[in-house]
């Protein structure tokens, strides 16, 4: 197993280029109006679970720890992908051998001391692999659950996300956060396969949910928290608002409805 080598500095740089990486290449993100924003327990650390299709997904989720959640952050990262990619490590990933039965109860020890007695938040991709959104019901692993059954009192943050295109030539971040949830899991085998299912059945439906937003383009159910107002080319734009001081139309440069 690879440990985190968190430095505060790298982690702030790191976070402010997730943002600009995102605002550059999304033309908006947005939560639905499902979503209940997490008001997080004081003292209490937090396990964050969202379904894993894309490596925007470590992107995503440094973005929204530092500039909508505003909590300390670390990550679980496939101990082959952190040795290629080893800045992650100073920004608060650490590598798991997934094949290792011994690094399976590193990985519980090292996240319970992150967690324990702390406020912060852990994210982990329980599917394991990058998924595509289309297979549904989601298939998850159990180590989360494990987690929770070591920590005194922890927080489940879940969340499901999709990428998709609506009407301009970027894609579009639709998020659906569920109600924070205080995690309460005995020890045994049974209660951790119990929860394991039960997450993972309601973030497949909340993901379906976010699916059908998305395929019917429902604008009015989102809440944006970031647009770019894309046009198609600059000159092209320039001859469409010409157009629309001559006609006495209103100019947008967007080129869909919303």
């Amino acid at each position: 197993m690879l440990e985190h080598k968190k430095s505060a500095l790298i982690s702030a740089l790191f976070q402010h280029h997730s943002k600009a990486q995102l605002e550059r290449n999304f033309r908006k993100i947005s939560f639905t109006k499902e979503t209940v924003m997490p008001v997080f327990a004081p003292g209490v650390p937090t396990i964050a679970l969202s379904n894993h299709m894309s490596w925007w997904d470590l992107m995503l989720a440094l973005y929204l720890t530092r500039y909508v959640f505003k909590k300390p952050c670390y990550g679980v990262m496939a101990e082959e992908e952190l040795r290629r990619y080893g800045i992650f490590r100073y920004v608060g990933l650490y590598g798991v051998d997934r094949g290792s039965v011994y690094d399976a109860k590193l990985f519980l020890d090292y996240t319970e001391k992150l967690l324990e007695g702390t406020e912060n938040m852990v994210w982990i991709f329980p599917q394991g692999d990058i998924v595509s959104p289309e297979v549904l019901p989601m298939q998850f692993k159990s180590g989360f659950a494990h987690v929770a059954a070591r920590v005194k009192r922890v927080q489940l943050l879940k969340m499901a996300a999709c990428y998709d295109f609506w009407n301009e030539s970027k894609p579009e971040i639709t998020i659906d956060i569920m109600p924070l949830e205080t995690a309460e899991v005995q020890a045994k085998a049974s209660a951790i396969d119990a929860m394991t299912e039960r997450v993972a059945g309601e973030m497949s439906a909340r993901l379906r949910a976010v699916r059908r937003i998305v395929h019917e383009k429902r604008h009015d159910d989102l809440t944006p928290i970031y647009v770019h107002d894309e046009g198609t080319h600059p000159v092209y734009d320039a001859y469409r608002r010409i157009k629309s001081v001559l006609t006495g139309q209103k100019f947008r440069k967007a080129h869909g409805t919303q």
